[in-house]
């Protein structure tokens, strides 16, 4: 395992001075937490404190026992070491605690120290990850007036999510029972690793459709995605593809709790038959699962690792949209894989289309709540019909039609009511009566019973534009706003609209066109600040332009 700094920087323990700045997690060696010294008046007796908590991990207070603690920049920062014998009495310490989701891993700390002449003359620091401090420790001694560093290398202490490990640096045989001692940039080393598991993947098992997927389920509070890896195993055991987590997607709704969903589409597939998925966190294997069979891995992340199976697998005729996802056991909630080794879940494959991205798997088999065949629109005289089909429908209460005129902003024109849970093809239609001239985008906001909502594709038309092209002027406008073409419209009734962003018709007048400058003059005065549509139709056909009313 790598020896990984928890910090750029040391973390000074100086109780005159006193800082500690731990390395980084993650391997990316960034501060993780800093003790800094506050106090250097007799007023202000605030020694330290801490200044930069680390995102996964909670640092103490340095504690003293035995000895007392002095105020100073350029003084020993503590005092009174009175044990002339070694009976371990006085010590400095701290803990270290690691928040849910995480696992800390610790397997050196540094720091420098000195005494004065009637300093303690030998010193111990110890870790209490057995249970005691008498199991793992390092002598050393302490170097008298000049800063020594000491080093101690330990086997890896295992710190699991709520878990504590707590450091003493003890200082022993003072010369007369008495004397100064400091201790100044320590720092501690090591990594963390997030709890985080492979949720659902799709690999159709097929020569000719090479489509996949695969979610990772990690912590939402986890942001260093680059040292978090998928490889993907070939039956043989050797890796032909990978990918860091930063390369994946989310949906604003993905997060579930303390975790987020991310999912990554493959275009090229993952291999049929018998194929592996592994997640590491830089060259520490958090999982390797397998579809088809076990595999033994000879390349790294999960070298010599033997997969579990995942005991499903798909079939070509299940289709693009199948799934294999992790289901978690009743009661459970969508978590990762529990890092105490408890089954939380089965990998379980669905019956009808499943694979929703970016989503939970606490519904059964995840199915998609409609099945939509097609989307299509066709344009009539003076309207714009939409028509669409469902395969199969679960919860389904209704469809919201929207249109857009920029693909961007999308308003709701109407709706239809679905079909609740049905297994029969459905057909559905909806007519535009008042469509925009130009183009416009239109899609299907399907809404469940429970309030979830799905997108549909999107359907685009053009109607012809007015025979001349309309401008507004001015733009924003105040009092009034004016409507003009570029050729004459004399003799011709021009029906002008005024419409508010949800459709609501704000003005609505008949004109007949005999200005000889070829424009309209429309009073806003009445109308409320805010974004419009002013619309007109002529000759049958409809055109549309949006203003900002000041």
């Amino acid at each position: 395992m790598k020896n990984h700094p928890l910090s750029l920087q040391t973390v000074s323990v100086k109780i005159c001075f006193l800082f500690i700045l731990f390395l980084a997690p993650f391997f990316s060696f960034a501060q993780l937490g800093k003790y800094e010294f506050a106090g250097d008046t007799a007023t202000n007796k605030n020694f330290y404190k801490v200044t930069n908590q680390p995102a996964h991990a909670t640092f103490s207070r340095f504690r003293p026992y035995g000895v007392n603690l002095t105020l100073g920049k350029d003084a020993y920062n503590t005092k009174s070491w009175v044990t002339k014998v070694i009976d371990y009495s006085d010590y400095i310490e701290f803990s270290i605690t690691v928040h849910s989701n995480y696992t800390l891993y610790l397997n050196q700390i540094q720091f420098e120290s000195s005494r004065s002449d009637k300093g303690p003359t030998q010193g111990r620091v110890a870790h209490n990850a057995s249970g005691n401090f008498t199991t793992n420790y390092h002598d050393f001694t302490p170097n008298k007036s000049i800063l020594q560093k000491t080093s101690w290398d330990f086997t890896d202490i295992e710190i699991k999510q709520g878990d504590s490990v707590t450091f003493r640096i003890y200082g022993l045989a003072a010369v007369e029972g008495r004397g100064a001692y400091k201790v100044d940039n320590v720092a501690i080393y090591g990594y963390t690793i997030p709890q985080m598991s492979i949720n659902e993947f799709h690999y159709a098992n097929t020569s000719t459709t090479k489509t996949g997927f695969v979610e990772v389920i990690a912590p939402k509070d986890f942001t260093e995605l680059n040292t978090a890896t998928l490889s993907l195993y070939n039956a043989e055991g050797k890796v032909y593809d990978s990918y860091t987590l930063d390369k994946f997607s989310f949906l604003p709704e993905s997060e579930y709790g303390d975790f987020k969903i991310y999912y990554l589409d493959i275009p090229t597939g993952l291999v049929d038959g018998t194929g592996g998925l592994s997640l590491s966190v830089e060259d520490h294997l958090i999982q390797f699962i397998s579809y088809g069979g076990t595999i033994t891995a000879v390349e790294e992340p999960a070298i010599n690792t033997i997969s579990e199976n995942t005991g499903v697998e798909e079939l070509a005729e299940d289709g693009a949209y199948n799934s294999i996802a992790l289901m978690p056991n009743m009661g459970k909630s969508q978590i990762p894989y529990s890092d105490t080794g408890e089954i939380i879940g089965n990998w379980e494959k669905g019956m009808v289309n499943n694979n929703t991205k970016g989503y939970d798997n606490t519904a059964p088999y995840q199915v998609l709540p409609v099945e939509l065949i097609y989307f299509r629109a066709k344009t009539g005289n003076k309207d714009v019909s939409l028509m669409w089909a469902t395969a199969t429908e679960i919860n389904n209460k209704e469809f919201v039609i929207e249109r857009s005129l920029d693909n961007v902003s999308f308003r709701a024109i109407g709706k239809v009511n679905g079909h609740g849970t049905t297994l029969q093809q459905q057909q559905y239609q909806f007519q535009d009566l008042n469509p925009l001239g130009g183009t416009s985008y239109y899609r299907l906001k399907q809404i469940d019973l429970d309030g979830a909502i799905t997108y549909s594709k999107l359907v685009a038309v053009t109607l012809k534009e007015l025979t001349t092209p309309m401008a507004l002027y001015p733009n924003p406008a105040a009092d009034f706003i004016n409507v003009s073409w570029g050729s004459s419209a004399d003799g011709n009734d021009i029906l002008v609209q005024v419409l508010d962003l949800k459709g609501q018709i704000m003005y609505k007048q008949l004109h007949q066109f005999i200005n000889k400058n070829k424009e309209l003059n429309i009073a806003l005065t009445n109308l409320p600040t805010g974004s419009y549509y002013l619309v007109v139709t002529k000759d049958g056909k409809r055109e549309a332009k949006p203003f900002l009313k000041r």
